[in-house]
């Protein structure tokens, strides 16, 4: 048993520091064994700490090699050579010398590992044994040495700016914010719970409201909603609010800090930050999240048109509610069979009748030729947006699954076909959205944001809204190659217009009372204009490291069940404690 570590054993110096300078000093090294390779009367150790690598020369009778095995942590005193010319590793940074080693300390001795270095393992196991991958996979270690410095940039560049950071509650009221909240029962008042926040969006109005103008924290947030490659269900957000400003403050002082951040951590100069329309962004993409480095886009095909050319399988685009939209890929070619498969995955997403036009050689090939003359063809592929070559691929029915459909082949074809230029970052603010928006599921109208986020002046008229469905709201989002970065809005900071809004997404004077009593009141004593944005950090170090799933920007994650692997949580909790808390346990 190791019970003894004594200041003899503590380094001297990091693994990356063994060079030519150093050679003949006494140097001592602590770090895990990452090789021996025993040759009889000499045996060489790979040494590794969190700097780099260095070769071992030792004596094997001075060393208990049972011992010794991969992963037991050393301590290890010796003189620096020179390797000999034709023994020097130029794949290591310390690969011109060793070191003679004099003394070693075995401080302890490791079990078998379950994986090693460079062994391709499942995700779930790399969960299981997450303290062991981080040995395994040093990009790991880099993303979160990466997010420690993304950190630093932004509590440096904000301090400099006059902005106060500030903690709120990790324990505070469950308010209705779309997703599902996780409770926290309360030991003291029995039937009562605590929520973990899913933002500490009122938290931060009631700051303005107490006189700080600029606020900012970095946030835990928790929110019980299915997962997936970027998200989890506890995050950290980049949470700021200022008085006194308008949207183009906040937009230009993130736009300056996203400068900052990329240019420290990716040497990238980032000019352009377009803004264009909820609108537009699913007119042109399908979707709010834009992706501008992918050249491809919608075009509507009109309903005059659509009737004129009697397609009775887009038809059903001349309602109201749906919409005939086609995606050209220039240069594309494919088989029929091929176009057998695409229909398959257009089926999965929920969509139906995908119809295609193929242009080769001035020749048009597709499945309703039949029913069409060549100029009508060739026209149903100008109107589809068929310049030249390649596939028209066009969609009819409701405008929503549409959008949603046709997003997911331009990201889909985007990197298939090679259009997309990874090397590059594209942001853009995405702004006049909708302030409402429609659930059908329980048939009623909810907040697109969230009810905190300022009407646009036109919107409202004798301290009414006009028309809940055209309602704006000044809300923004910043994207980036496709993922939503920020979010944020201006917020409302007059009380009856808060009640407007309450009052019309069906809360009762009652519920607001019960749910915002303590915010409508401080909404009455005198409330500054104020707005704010919050970044998801984890989405931005995703985007910094190009990893392509947010568990490997974060220290410990959750498995796509929202499971804690390596502590095996959530767990049961036992008979007396659930009792003490007054809870009991119903089985679905």
């Amino acid at each position: 048993m190791k019970t003894l570590w004594t200041s003899s054993q503590k380094r001297t110096h990091y693994c990356k520091d063994i060079c030519l300078e150093t050679v003949d000093q006494v140097v001592c090294l602590n770090g895990w064994v990452k090789a021996v390779r025993d040759h009889g009367q000499i045996l060489f150790i790979d040494l590794e700490d969190q700097t780099a690598l260095v070769q071992i020369n030792c004596k094997t009778p001075n060393l208990n090699c049972s011992e010794l095995s991969y992963d037991s942590v050393l301590s290890i005193k010796g003189r620096v050579k020179k390797r000999p010319v034709e023994m020097i590793n130029k794949n290591l940074k310390t690969g011109e010398v060793e070191i003679l080693a004099e003394e070693i300390q075995i401080l302890s001795s490791a079990k078998t590992a379950p994986f090693r270095k460079g062994d391709q393992i499942n995700e779930n196991l790399s969960l299981k044994y997450r303290y062991l991958d981080f040995r395994r996979q040093k990009k790991l270690r880099t993303n979160l040495k990466i997010r420690h410095k993304v950190l630093q940039i932004i509590r440096q560049e904000l301090s400099q700016k006059d902005f106060c950071e500030i903690d709120t509650p990790i324990l505070y009221k469950s308010t209705p914010e779309g997703a599902r909240d996780y409770l926290v029962p309360s030991r003291k008042s029995i039937g009562h719970f605590y929520a973990l926040p899913q933002s500490p969006q009122i938290l931060k109005q009631l700051l303005m409201m107490s006189g700080f103008e600029k606020y900012f924290q970095i946030a835990k947030c928790f929110r019980d909603e299915d997962l997936r490659s970027n998200r989890q269900p506890e995050f950290s957000q980049l949470d700021l609010e200022m008085s006194f400003v308008e949207e183009k403050d906040i937009l230009s002082l993130t736009e300056d800090l996203i400068k900052k951040i990329w240019k420290e951590i990716k040497n990238e100069d980032i000019q352009d930050f377009p803004k264009i329309s909820y609108k537009k962004a699913l007119s042109d993409f399908g979707t709010d999240k834009p992706d501008l480095r992918n050249p491809l886009k919608l075009k509507t095909i009109p309903y005059d048109k659509i009737q004129s050319l009697q397609l009775k399988v887009l038809m059903s685009a001349l309602s109201e509610n749906n919409a005939a939209k086609a995606l050209f890929i220039p240069g594309l070619v494919f088989s029929r069979s091929q176009a057998d498969k695409l229909n398959k995955e257009v089926k999965s997403l929920g969509g139906e009748g995908l119809l295609w036009i193929q242009k080769k050689s001035l020749e048009y090939s597709s499945p309703i030729k039949k029913h069409l003359t060549d100029k009508q063809l060739e026209e149903l592929y100008d109107l589809s947006g068929g310049k030249k070559e390649g596939v028209c691929l066009i969609l009819s029915g409701e405008t929503k699954l549409v959008n949603t459909v046709l997003s997911a082949l331009i990201s889909s074809f985007g990197k298939k076909e090679n259009l997309i230029d990874d090397s590059k970052t594209k942001f853009v603010w995405i702004q006049d959205f909708p302030y409402f928006s429609f659930d059908p599921l329980v048939k009623k109208w909810t907040a697109l944001h969230h009810p905190f986020t300022l009407p646009s002046q036109e919107s409202i008229t004798n301290e009414l809204l006009k028309d809940i469905e055209t309602t704006k709201a000044r809300s923004y989002d910043l994207v980036c190659n496709g993922h939503e970065l920020a979010g944020g809005s201006l917020r409302i900071f007059d009380e009856k217009l808060q009640r407007l809004i309450f009052s019309t997404l069906g809360l009762t004077k009652e519920e607001m009372e019960k749910q915002f009593g303590f915010f409508l009141e401080a909404l009455s004593y005198g409330v500054p204009p104020h707005g704010g944005i919050a970044w998801g950090i984890e989405r931005l170090i995703m985007l910094l490291t190009d990893s392509e799933n947010i568990r490997d920007v974060m220290a410990f994650p959750k498995s796509s069940s929202g499971a804690c692997l390596m502590s095996e949580s959530p767990s049961n909790i036992s008979i007396e404690t659930l009792t003490e808390m007054g809870i009991s346990i119903i089985k679905r």
